[in-house]
């Protein structure tokens, strides 16, 4: 993405933060955890009890602000419309995967000039590719899987 989207998007981004602040001043600030379980596969997090060693390094205002972004009204749903939005824009979330065309999306994390078509695949990628295919047979071969 060029620089003018990034801000559009950034822009988009803080706007959707006021209604969440109003949320949270309503007192309407309670985890997803249904989200957080299946989409970070992880439990909401729970600060532990405030120590004296916590205090003096910090540790429980780091895990305070833990608690609070799991709270964070509408997090779920800010999450899923900003990966919309990138979406729309051209763009993914993640450099791991690649937009294809039609709407399709692939993983892509390591031969993303051969799946987009910005250029073949060289010697050395092609050989790498056969080799990566042959330890594949090779692995099914040993555990009698055709």
């Amino acid at each position: 993405m060029d620089v003018r989207s990034n801000r559009i998007v950034a822009a988009a981004f803080l706007a959707m933060l006021f209604l969440p602040a109003a949320l949270a001043a309503g007192g309407f600030a309670r985890p997803d955890a249904q989200f957080l379980l299946h989409t970070e596969e992880r439990l909401p997090f729970v600060a532990p009890a405030v120590s004296s060693g916590a205090l003096a390094t910090g540790g429980y205002e780091r895990d305070l602000e833990r608690q609070v972004a799991d709270a964070f009204p509408l997090r779920s749903q800010l999450i899923a419309a900003y990966g919309r939005f990138v979406y729309r824009l051209g763009g993914t979330t993640t450099r791991a995967v690649i937009r294809g065309r039609e709407g399709w999306l692939f993983y892509g994390n390591e031969e993303r000039g051969y799946v987009t078509g910005s250029g073949p695949p060289s010697d050395a990628d092609l050989v790498r590719i056969a080799d990566l295919y042959a330890a594949r047979v090779r692995w099914c071969a040993q555990r009698r899987i055709a």
